[in-house]
């Protein structure tokens, strides 16, 4: 009887003690943007937040530009993160892909944003080419700003401030 008095005076606490643990929502995501030229990807730009891996690739000759792979490190803050996400919800769209096409019908540019709290795959869905251009190329904006706004981006391409 003794035994049984103090394994419920230790575990007692131990059970009541004990609390579901909440989860904080994930706001990561990838995000992919190509330029192509004459159906070719000449350029290319991925960042995924959860990494902090932001990449910018030439592929081709580009407005003087060699063929080059920049890579560094930007990781945003969770309140920005959260609002990119907000945003993103705002739109009440499932399709996160924007694309630009020329005069022509020829595709000139795509971005694709998935986002890891939702699993499925924006790759394989069809471009946004309506007036939701509009309101995915403010959720882009809001993207670049605040990774253009970093430290570690400023010190990259410094280029991109001077005169500002």
């Amino acid at each position: 009887m003794k035994k049984y008095i103090l394994y419920n005076i230790i575990l007692f606490p131990l059970f009541f003690g004990c609390q579901t643990v909440q989860t904080k929502p994930d706001y990561n995501f990838k995000y992919h943007e190509f330029s192509y030229d004459n159906s070719k990807v000449v350029w290319e730009i991925m960042y995924d937040s959860k990494t902090g891996v932001y990449e910018e690739k030439v592929l081709e000759k580009l407005d003087d530009k060699d063929f080059s792979v920049d890579k560094i490190s930007v990781f945003l803050k969770q309140e920005d993160l959260k609002k990119i996400y907000d945003m993103y919800l705002s739109l009440q769209q499932i399709n996160p892909n924007d694309c630009i096409y020329s005069n022509n019908g020829e595709l000139v540019f795509k971005s694709t944003l998935r986002f890891y709290a939702n699993k499925s795959k924006s790759d394989d869905l069809k471009c946004n080419i309506t007036i939701e251009n509009k309101k995915y190329s403010n959720l882009w904006g809001e993207i670049f700003q605040k990774i253009k706004a970093s430290d570690s981006y400023r010190n990259a391409y410094p280029e991109e401030f001077i005169g500002r």
